[in-house]
C-alpha cells in the first residue's frame, strides 16, 4: 500500500503590495514491499515527511525547505539478482562445477536535506 498527503496554508500579506506567504507539509507512506515473487526478502515500510515555508513579494520568491525531516533511512527500492558463472571453480577440490551467486541491489535513500531557494520571475 502507499499513500501521500499534503497540507498547505498561506495568505496575502496586507502590509505588502502583492505579497504572500505559505507553509506546507507533505507525507509519503509505502508499506512493506517484497523484493521478489518468492517473498523471502522485503523492504520495510517507509514514511517520509517534507516541510516548506516561503514568502513572495511581486516577482521575488524566497522558500526554505527540509526534505526527509525525520531522516528516514529505509531503502527506497530493491531487486534480487544472481550471477551464474560456469567458469568459476568455487569448489574445494578445484573442479569446474558451475556456481550461482545471489545478491540484492538496494536503492539508498536521500537523507535529511535543508536549504533555501530564491527565485525571480521576469
Amino acid at each position: 500500500y502507499s499513500a501521500t498527503a499534503g497540507v498547505q496554508y498561506g495568505t496575502d500579506i496586507n502590509s505588502w503590495d502583492n505579497g504572500s506567504w505559505f507553509v506546507r507539509s507533505d507525507l509519503s507512506y509505502k508499506s512493506r514491499v517484497f523484493i521478489s515473487e518468492a517473498n523471502l526478502a522485503w523492504l520495510p515500510a517507509r514514511t517520509v515527511v517534507n516541510f516548506r515555508a516561503g514568502i513572495a513579494r511581486g516577482d521575488v520568491k524566497f522558500e526554505a525547505f527540509m526534505l526527509n525531516a525525520f531522516n528516514n533511512r529505509g531503502y527506497t527500492s530493491g531487486i534480487e539478482q544472481n550471477i551464474y558463472a560456469p567458469s568459476y571453480t568455487g569448489q574445494p577440490d578445484n573442479t569446474k562445477a558451475p556456481s550461482a551467486f545471489g545478491y540484492v541491489l538496494l536503492g539508498m535513500p536521500d537523507l535529511r536535506r535543508t536549504g533555501v531557494k530564491v527565485s525571480y520571475a521576469f
